[in-house]
């Protein structure tokens, strides 16, 4: 189950996504800002985050670079009511997934959650074969210490034996 997190300053927009989405087994949280979803992201992150551009507090650019830098991997959908090409542009140079113009069709966001889907396993696996490595590291260092102090050990014990005794 995808956890997604709606941040528009519109109710209606936030209803209808929400609707949409949680028949698709979606758990879906809102926002009504940008500073409202960057605390509740904070708070728990979610495996997508579709914000709009034009809000008050804090735009949906804004959340984006701060969202990317919070997690990298994030599947960032951005949505507009003012469609532009710099627009478009400007958030998939600061790391959006995808952008959508209002107003949108079911079957756009059918394939927008399809390949955020596959995004998200992706990331999960990239995420398990860190944190694999990060284990593999920690190994070989402790195994590196334990074979140091065999090696002490050994030099201990072979200078006492090649020691004589003194009576």
């Amino acid at each position: 189950m995808l956890d997604v997190l709606i941040v528009d300053d519109e109710a209606k927009i936030r209803q209808v996504l929400e609707q949409i989405l949680s028949a698709r087994d979606c758990a879906v949280r809102q926002a009504q800002d940008g500073l409202d979803g960057l605390a509740q992201f904070k708070q728990r992150p979610s495996d997508i985050v579709i914000t709009d551009i034009k809000m008050p507090k804090m735009s949906g650019v804004e959340l984006l670079r701060e969202l990317k830098h919070l997690d990298p991997l994030l599947n960032i959908v951005v949505i507009t009511a003012f469609p532009s090409v710099e627009g478009a542009v400007e958030a998939m140079r600061y790391g959006a997934c995808d952008f959508i113009t209002k107003p949108f069709d079911i079957s756009q966001i059918q394939a927008i959650l399809y390949r955020c889907q596959q995004r998200v396993s992706l990331s999960r696996q990239l995420r398990q074969a860190g944190t694999g490595m990060l284990k593999l590291e920690e190994l070989n260092r402790r195994l590196a210490e334990l074979n140091d102090l065999k090696s002490q050990f050994l030099a201990a014990l072979s200078h006492e034996i090649n020691t004589p005794l003194c009576l």
